[in-house]
């Protein structure tokens, strides 16, 4: 049979068909995954960016990214004990809080109290 003959070459057509196979239900999962999430965890991913976001969910990202960045440039706002909230909501979206930790650190705020 053809297994013997390929055996010897380091990917055989079956393992090559077994990889590509592998790839394609990773995207699929991956599809399934979007298509069936009910808390939008992906808007504000970094990789779901492009055309995996429907023109609503764009306009949704631009709106949440200009709070962050209002939020990040307020340290009242960081201090409030609702704050624990939103960095809850940018996890959940698929953001990281600690980027807006980072993002106040280089900013020097004008009125500390």
């Amino acid at each position: 049979s053809s297994s013997s003959s390929s055996s010897s070459s380091s990917s055989s057509p079956e393992q090559m068909k077994i990889k590509e196979a592998a790839r394609l239900l990773e995207i699929f999962l991956d599809r399934v995954s979007l298509e069936t999430s009910t808390v939008s965890g992906y808007l504000l991913d970094r990789e779901f960016s492009g055309p995996a976001l429907s023109r609503e969910e764009w306009a949704l990202k631009m709106e949440v990214e200009k709070f962050i960045s209002s939020c990040s440039k307020n340290p009242a706002a960081r201090k409030a004990p609702g704050f624990k909230f939103v960095q809850e909501m940018i996890e959940r979206l698929g953001g990281d809080p600690s980027e807006m930790i980072k993002a106040t650190a280089s900013n020097k705020p004008s009125m500390d109290k």
